[in-house]
């Protein structure tokens, strides 16, 4: 695939680029390992005593952030998206020619999904970019803002810059993206206000050691859920996973509801459902779903059981039942449903998001989280 920079962007990218299969889990901590997937790590220059560093993030969608930016071809242009974790500030910025770039033809890969972020000490202060705080705020910032995106968002060749703006050190690398078809986010696409706050808790949960593996396994089987959309039955399955770790965590480890005999005998439905209940998320299967709906009527369950048998049925059927292609590609909506809420209430979310099991009457009118709408 081919990508289209400014001239202005002092950055450059070369074709194609090669993705590997995802290795295992990484720690959001562990600065000696590599970028998940991508491009292999390639360093040029000197790591030390930088005063910026700048990368592209290929198939982050949104656009519309609060502030203005002067670009260095003299323009101003609205849309900067400002993150800050601690001693660090993160700048996302869209190109001032989104217009143009948005009429290209598709066929390149979709240009309007590329924006610019920069890396900077809050106090000017100068770093390394081999840091191992520095490399975990890179992992962490990667697996948040796919999180936002819905999809697995690319942090492309990172560059370093010293105080007096010369480049000084040059980076070969590219973490795993996902293509942007089919993209959609819970995020409400005209207001990004939210992903600062979230970012802020999102940090916090990720260099905690007993959250970050759960963390990760939460995000990365999110995006390979909204990424399988063409194996809805597949995507059910892998959507368990996330529900299972995320489950474990809560109901056993971190309150004490289930010892880990109980939560091994108790059937995943069951896990599902206590953990939805909790966060105050619906277990009745949404009115829009008519042919998930007819299967769970059919087998006198709720959503959390409907779900539960469709996956078995996929991975290791029992009977010969011959399941329905729409109630199939419903329960995959409503698996992303549930990890998006899931993970929103972890993050302590309490605005408002697109749902994606209800059709909106304008495209503004997006509703507020379950538990933040019940407390009103």
């Amino acid at each position: 695939m081919r990508l289209i920079v400014p001239e202005f962007s002092d950055l450059s990218f070369r074709d194609p680029f090669t993705l590997t299969p995802l290795p295992d889990l990484p720690r959001l901590d562990d600065a000696e390992g590599r970028f998940v997937g991508g491009l292999e790590r390639v360093r040029i220059g000197d790591t030390e005593n930088l005063a910026e560093l700048r990368y592209h993030l290929i198939g982050f969608p949104l656009k519309a952030g609060t502030d203005e930016v002067l670009y260095p071809n003299d323009q101003v242009f609205p849309g900067r998206i400002s993150l800050a974790a601690d001693e660090w500030r993160i700048d996302i910025d869209v190109w001032p020619d989104w217009g143009r770039l948005r009429g290209l033809k598709r066929g390149v890969f979709p240009v309007d999904f590329v924006q610019m972020c920069r890396i900077q000490h809050k106090d000017g202060l100068l770093f390394s970019a081999s840091n191992g705080r520095v490399e975990s705020l890179r992992l962490t910032l990667v697996l948040f803002l796919s999180f936002v995106a819905g999809r697995s968002v690319g942090a492309a060749l990172p560059v370093g810059f010293d105080e007096s703006g010369e480049k000084k050190y040059v980076e070969w690398s590219c973490t795993l993206v996902d293509s942007t078809r089919n993209f959609r986010s819970w995020c409400p696409q005209d207001n990004p206000d939210c992903v600062p706050q979230l970012f802020s808790r999102f940090v916090e949960l990720a260099r905690e050691p007993r959250w970050h593996r759960t963390l990760v396994t939460l995000v990365r089987s999110y995006t390979a859920v909204s990424s399988l959309w063409a194996d809805f039955g597949f995507a059910v399955g892998v959507a368990f996973i996330a529900f299972a770790s995320l489950s474990h965590k809560i109901l056993v480890v971190n309150e004490a509801r289930l010892s880990n005999r109980q939560f091994k005998k108790t059937p995943t439905s069951e896990n599902l459902r206590m953990l939805l209940e909790r966060a105050g998320i619906p277990i009745a299967v949404p009115d829009g779903m008519s042919a998930l709906g007819a299967a769970a009527a059919d087998n006198d369950m709720d959503a959390p059981g409907v779900l539960a048998w469709i996956r078995n049925q996929m991975i290791h059927p029992v009977d010969s039942v011959d399941l329905h292609r729409d109630a199939v590609a419903e329960a995959w909506t409503l698996s992303l449903w549930y990890l998006e809420l899931l993970t929103l209430h972890l993050l302590g979310y309490e605005g408002s998001y697109d749902c994606r099991v209800e059709s909106l009457e304008s495209p503004r009118d997006y509703p507020l989280v379950p538990w933040a709408a019940q407390s009103e």
